[in-house]
């Protein structure tokens, strides 16, 4: 068995993708939950491009997250959270308000 070094890209980026979509709906369910926040979703699907992406990025390697894993040690645990902590912040932010 090959010998790799797996880093915690995929997992950053499946980590990014999740947070954008809970972050849309957070905004969307103040008001509660309905049929107009399915469409606004499809909607915003077809009209921004950078939400796209993320969400398309923390799809193409989500088949590598479980291996990526695996492999976190305290280190790589930090680095991640240090990366994604502006995302998460900006989700609480919208769930707090």
């Amino acid at each position: 068995m090959e010998n790799k070094v797996l880093y915690t890209k995929e997992t950053k980026e499946g980590l990014i993708a999740l947070i954008s979509i809970l972050e849309f709906f957070a905004e969307r369910f103040k008001d509660g939950a309905g049929y107009d926040d399915a469409l606004a979703f499809i909607s915003k699907l077809f009209s921004d491009d950078v939400f796209v992406k993320k969400i398309k990025n923390g799809l193409e390697g989500i088949n590598q997250i479980a291996e990526e894993i695996k492999t976190l040690d305290t280190e790589k645990i930090a680095a991640l959270g240090f990366e994604i902590a502006p995302d998460v912040i900006q989700l609480l932010s919208k769930i707090k308000k």
